[in-house]
């Protein structure tokens, strides 16, 4: 995992979120509200990625009041074990508004797809 390189005097934060639960269908894994005006630059996650059947996939995205604003979702296709994964926002990153309500969506599909020990790294820069 990478995070995005940030010019020297940029006010960059990692916000990381941790999911201990396991996850089986596709969900909303993590969700908040901007404390204050900030752009979104990179998100990386990590997981313990199953593919019993081996046709298990899984994506990965964010939504900013409710509109999908990572340009790719992070897609893993039968994975086995330990992966990483990440989202990009394109070169200026996507900015949030206070008070804007942020998800980081996990999207399963296959036959029985399931995680565990899923934490994500949300990169921001305050405005």
């Amino acid at each position: 995992m990478s995070l995005r390189k940030v010019p020297p005097g940029f006010p960059m934060q990692v916000l990381c979120f941790n999911h201990d639960a396991q996850i089986t269908t596709t969900a909303t894994i993590f969700d908040f509200l901007a404390p204050q005006d900030m752009t979104i630059v990179g998100l990386h996650a990590t997981g313990t990625f199953d593919r019993t059947t081996g046709d298990e996939t899984y994506v990965l995205s964010v939504e900013d009041a409710t509109v999908k604003v990572s340009t790719n979702g992070a897609a893993i296709a039968s994975p086995t074990g330990q992966k990483a994964i990440e989202c990009t926002f394109g070169d200026g990153g996507h900015h949030v508004d206070a008070g804007d309500r942020i998800e980081i969506i996990l999207t399963n599909g296959g036959t029985t797809p399931t995680v565990d020990g899923f934490t994500a790294f949300l990169q921001v820069l305050w405005d």
